[in-house]
């Protein structure tokens, strides 16, 4: 199978979840489902899970020099480096799943990919299982217009790594 993305991923499934505090990433989609959970408290944080959403549209997919450059806007290789990306690149945090999945499926909508590939709904079905599951959400496709469309919504509070934008409260 030819892996667009070298090792570290494709593009029909992005990045590959970087360690434990992945949280199952897209890959959580093709293996077993954990129990559903909508809503939890960090262990260490006791900060309730919440979305931050995270955008690119491109020419074409970044060179990897540029993806693991943390000042480069341009899609990280390891979802949890997204964290790390300029700050312009977030395109707002969510504290609700269905909220969460409803500004994914906009984004997605307003640059569908094309004729052939797989459609809106089909990304959708399994971005709103893993929102529900608590975990992350990832699209990655060449839209219709030939660009190159990401858009991704990370689980937090996430192990180690600091939360870039708390919810307000």
């Amino acid at each position: 199978m030819r892996r667009p993305w070298g090792p570290d991923g494709d593009a029909a499934h992005g990045p590959r979840p970087s360690g434990p505090a992945s949280r199952g990433g897209p890959a959580a989609a093709h293996g077993p489902a954990p129990a559903p959970q909508r809503r939890t408290t960090g262990r260490t944080t006791g900060m309730d899970t919440h979305w931050h959403a995270f955008s690119y549209t491109g020419h074409a997919r970044p060179r990897d020099a540029e993806a693991r450059d943390p000042e480069s806007a341009t899609p990280p290789i390891e979802l949890d480096k997204w964290f790390r990306k300029p700050r312009s690149m977030m395109s707002g945090t969510f504290t609700d799943a269905a909220a969460a999945a409803d500004w994914l499926e906009r984004e997605l909508t307003e640059s569908p990919p094309p004729d052939g590939a797989l459609p809106v709904r089909t990304h959708m079905r399994a971005a709103r299982d893993a929102l529900r599951r608590g975990s992350d959400a990832y699209v990655g496709y060449y839209t219709a217009h030939g660009r190159f469309l990401v858009r991704t919504l990370l689980a937090c509070p996430r192990g180690n790594l600091r939360c870039p934008a708390p919810p307000r409260r």
